[in-house]
């Protein structure tokens, strides 16, 4: 249990350290391997791989206080919000992570592992695995009861509600402007909008559940001492 435990705050903060350095560089507009950030500023607060990055650092930074309350014998235990907070954040990059891998690096111009570069090897690739190994390793729980799966489509059905009210809210000539329309989705077929939303929304309640399944299997892991 309590390597456990110490694996798990070392991790925590790991996460908390990557979210907050990958937005301070990306804001700034570091450049740390030659390639050509899209984006840079505080403009990038618009996208989804940015907001969800910047939430799970705050989850780690919750999981963070309460682990050391517990280590430190301040509180019996870890409350089971905190692992419904974690399980759903860790949804969010798990998302991320898939979309990234799936639909975003197959298809840019400039090659598969471009996806991969700056900020981005941060946000797509290192803190949503790092993440993922974090809350179904190290931070097992029965607690978490299944219908708290559902707070892990929060924060993309509330995307999904900005992206449309903003996007239509800027159309000019019956075409919502490219600029309002970052990921190209409202550009789209009329119909292939709703398709859309509702397989993200499928694919992060999918995945928010298989993270729940394991993360109870795993709650007997050998790495308890």
């Amino acid at each position: 249990m309590k390597l456990k435990l110490g694996v798990s705050f070392a991790l925590n903060c790991l996460i908390f350290l990557m979210a907050a350095i990958g937005f301070i560089f990306a804001l700034v507009g570091v450049n740390m391997t030659g390639a050509t950030n899209t984006d840079s500023g505080i403009i990038i607060l618009r996208m989804f791989t940015v907001q969800s990055n910047l939430l799970m650092g705050l989850a780690a930074l919750i999981m963070l206080v309460f682990e050391f309350g517990f280590a430190s014998g301040k509180i019996g235990e870890i409350p089971p919000a905190v692992y419904a907070i974690k399980l759903a954040l860790t949804s969010g990059v798990t998302l991320t992570f898939f979309v990234v891998l799936i639909f975003l690096a197959p298809n840019v111009k400039e090659g598969y592992f471009s996806v991969f570069t700056n900020t981005n090897l941060f946000y797509h690739l290192m803190l949503p695995v790092i993440s993922i190994i974090s809350f179904l390793f190290f931070e097992n729980t029965k607690t978490i009861k299944f219908s708290q799966t559902i707070w892990g489509l929060a924060h993309l059905i509330l995307y999904m509600v900005f992206y449309l009210v903003n996007g239509f809210m800027h159309v000019k000539k019956g075409v919502v402007e490219e600029i309002y329309d970052w990921y190209g989705f409202l550009r789209l077929e009329i119909w292939s909008i709703p398709i859309s939303a509702v397989t993200l929304i499928a694919m992060c309640y999918g995945i928010t559940c298989l993270l729940w399944r394991a993360n109870k299997k795993l709650s007997d892991f050998p790495i308890r001492k």
